[in-house]
């Protein structure tokens, strides 16, 4: 027996899980059958006596920007290069999620003279919180202070395209002084209270004095 499933948050598809496997819909094509068939009982209703059936506006269907496959989507990777061997180890990748903060600094950009917000988005915040993301965050929800190397000072991560459509910033925090890594922000300053574009949760990594937590964020826009 088989069963529909929805997840908004891989890649906006429906997937239909059989005992053989996963096969997966695109929403658009959900979405679309959907309408077909409620169109088709409100004609049939019309026909037997009913008021004659009201298309949707545009603006009535939810998600249909979704539908068509546009979006907006970032990874995180993390890379730990430990003091004490040089060993590195990979993390990742996470889903990000972007905040309110984030999207209105991305909206003012098509109407603001300048868009020095969305052009600094390259500091890398770490913290120690595992909390669940919210929309309303405005930043790591416990930060790292004096663990940072210097005290207090994100990371300044390098900028770039990674492919036509992909933008990518690279930065690397050390510390010196133990820690437990649980979350990621993407910052639009260097110290202090600043715009975030994304906070992601990494889950349990541990530093210690010396070690250097490199931060891969890949945005892609299609």
């Amino acid at each position: 027996m088989s069963k529909e499933t929805m997840n908004l948050q891989e890649g906006f598809q429906a997937a239909k899980i059989t005992q053989g496997g996963v096969e997966t819909k695109p929403r658009h094509a959900v979405m679309g059958w959907g309408f077909i068939a409620a169109l088709l009982g409100a004609l049939g209703y019309w026909l037997m006596g009913g008021p004659a059936p009201k298309l949707p506006s545009f603006n009535e269907r939810p998600g249909l920007h979704e539908s068509l496959g546009q979006k907006i989507a970032g990874i995180l990777t993390v890379d730990i290069v430990r003091a004490s061997t040089g060993l590195t180890e990979h993390y990742g990748p996470f889903r990000n999620t972007v905040v309110n903060e984030g999207e209105t600094a991305l909206r003012d950009c098509f109407i603001a003279t300048s868009c020095t917000d969305v052009q600094a988005f390259k500091y890398h915040g770490i913290g120690t919180s595992s909390a669940a993301i919210a929309e309303t965050d405005g930043g790591c929800t416990t930060e790292l202070t004096t663990q940072y190397n210097p005290d207090s000072t994100r990371a300044t991560g390098s900028q770039t395209n990674n492919g036509a459509n992909v933008y990518r910033t690279v930065g690397t925090n050390t510390v010196d002084a133990s820690a437990t890594i649980e979350e990621f922000c993407l910052m639009a300053t260097s110290t202090g209270a600043g715009t975030m574009w994304t906070r992601i949760l990494t889950g349990t990594i541990s530093l210690t004095s010396g070690d250097g937590l490199q931060t891969t964020y890949d945005l892609t826009i299609e």
